[in-house]
């Protein structure tokens, strides 16, 4: 079990790698995403003064002049300087992209390969550990057969004696046979001697069935009593 949490706490250490990787990396697509966007507001102002441009000399050549464009073309000038290398980062940032969601993908990938190894660790783990403790109810089940036979024992013995009392033991006895100890089919056993026939299936231990269950503890008290002077028949 122990080998099993082991297993269980490296899978999760390396799933939580993962997940760390990812949030890295949707955080240098977040940033890929801001270049990109700067690259195509700088394209986005280019085109708008290009349009004003042409609007100006659409305008020159309606009233016959010259269109001054000095303006414009300083404008255009500064911010082709200085979106240069925006654009270049925003071309560079779309690859980047590309790249970032394959790697994203791929570790994704691992970690629901991880998951699902240790869901298997920990189903397994568990399988175990609910085994252990059903055989741990089985066997107090077992132990319950010493208690009920001397108290089963104690009154027969107050019986033979002419001192019948509420029987409390021999009640209790009888009412668990009746009703029966609740056991998960596969604990129980299959009873011997029925080759060939169909087969019956008993609890794994044989006191509930035994009918002579309490008679040995009977006769150990009734030894007992004797020892100090009791007159017990079958003693």
């Amino acid at each position: 079990m122990k080998d099993a949490l082991v297993q269980i706490t490296k899978f999760s250490t390396a799933i939580n790698a993962g997940l760390a990787k990812i949030a890295e990396i949707d955080a240098d697509i977040l940033r890929a995403t801001d270049a990109t966007l700067e690259a195509e507001k700088i394209h986005d102002e280019l085109e708008a003064l290009s349009n004003k441009r042409a609007e100006l000399k659409a305008r020159a050549f309606v009233g016959k002049t010259v269109a001054d464009t000095t303006t414009l073309d300083k404008e255009e000038k500064s911010l082709e300087r200085a979106g240069r290398q925006a654009v270049e980062d925003g071309q560079a940032a779309k690859m980047a992209i590309g790249m970032l969601e394959v790697s994203r993908a791929e570790t994704q990938t691992e970690i629901e390969s991880l998951s699902g190894q240790r869901k298997e660790v920990v189903v397994t783990w568990l399988a175990n550990r609910r085994d252990l403790a059903i055989k741990r109810y089985v066997a107090v089940l077992g132990d319950l057969g010493a208690p009920l036979a001397e108290a089963f024992a104690v009154d027969k013995l107050l019986a033979e004696i002419d001192a019948r009392d509420n029987q409390t033991g021999n009640w209790l006895l009888k009412q668990v046979r009746a009703g029966g100890l609740v056991i998960p089919h596969s604990y129980k056993v299959v009873r011997p001697g029925r080759e060939g026939a169909e087969p019956i299936y008993d609890e794994p231990f044989t006191w509930l069935r035994d009918q002579t269950h309490g008679d040995r503890e009977r006769a150990l008290l009734a030894s007992e009593l004797c020892k100090a002077g009791m007159e017990i028949e079958g003693a």
